[in-house]
């Protein structure tokens, strides 16, 4: 048996022709789908992202600081989205 730890650090077989299976225990299934509890966790993040997106755009033109801030801004807001999103696959 050529056992392997895959990139998710779960522990997988191969066969004769290299194809790779994850291990499991029995009865539970290999749908790779996350907890409810951590998709509702990840779905309240991403609804204060939104609002945090939409108070920013609401008071973005009563700041002021330069444009680049604001630049920063947006980047770390799209930083986080792009952060909740891979958490999600």
């Amino acid at each position: 048996m050529d056992l392997l730890v895959d990139a998710q650090h779960c522990l997988a077989v191969r066969d004769v022709s290299l194809q790779a299976t994850r291990l499991t225990l029995p009865g539970i299934s290999n749908n790779n789908e996350l907890p409810t509890e951590i998709v509702e966790a990840l779905d309240e993040l991403d609804a204060q992202l939104r609002a945090q997106r939409h108070l920013f755009s609401q008071h973005q033109r009563c700041l002021f600081i330069s444009d680049d801030w604001f630049a920063r801004v947006e980047s770390s807001l799209q930083d986080v989205a792009e952060q909740l999103k891979q958490a999600r696959k």
